[in-house]
């Protein structure tokens, strides 16, 4: 496995969004990722392997917060430390990041491991912010201070 990560292009939004169906129950559309690409404050990042997208990460970035939409793995990549690649990759490109926020469904115990161990806390709960399941969310934050 040779994974290597870049900016998407709208070529890649087909890849994206058939992660974003196989792995989340309320899905965003194909035409919301090929409409995040027009964003200025959004960049869409997604990890290669060859050909293979195996995963992506969505985020924005305003006022020093990089706000994490979504990311996912393919299943057959999980366990590999693609989220973790994709994650930092993030923070490196908007070196001025003071917080990285992001939601988590409560019942996603895998995810929250994950973000603990990459210095991630527990902020707060949005109440059934989730549907198709109706769930609570996590709220969580990392602190990094960003360049001055």
């Amino acid at each position: 496995m040779n994974i290597h990560i870049r900016e998407i292009s709208k070529d890649d939004c087909h890849a994206v969004w058939e992660i974003e169906k196989a792995c989340f129950s309320d899905p965003w559309s194909e035409d919301a990722f090929f409409k995040e690409l027009c964003n200025p404050i959004c960049s869409i990042l997604a990890a290669f392997d060859g050909e293979i997208t195996a995963g992506f990460i969505n985020v924005w970035f305003v006022a020093g917060e990089l706000t994490i939409n979504n990311i996912a793995v393919r299943e057959e990549y999980r366990r590999h430390g693609i989220a973790k690649k994709l994650i930092n990759a993030a923070i490196e490109r908007y070196p001025d990041t003071e917080q990285v926020l992001l939601e988590v469904r409560e019942s996603n115990h895998a995810a929250q491991e994950l973000y603990k161990k990459l210095d991630f806390t527990y902020t707060g709960t949005r109440k059934n912010y989730y549907t198709n399941p109706q769930e609570d969310a996590l709220l969580m934050t990392k602190t990094i201070g960003g360049k001055k």
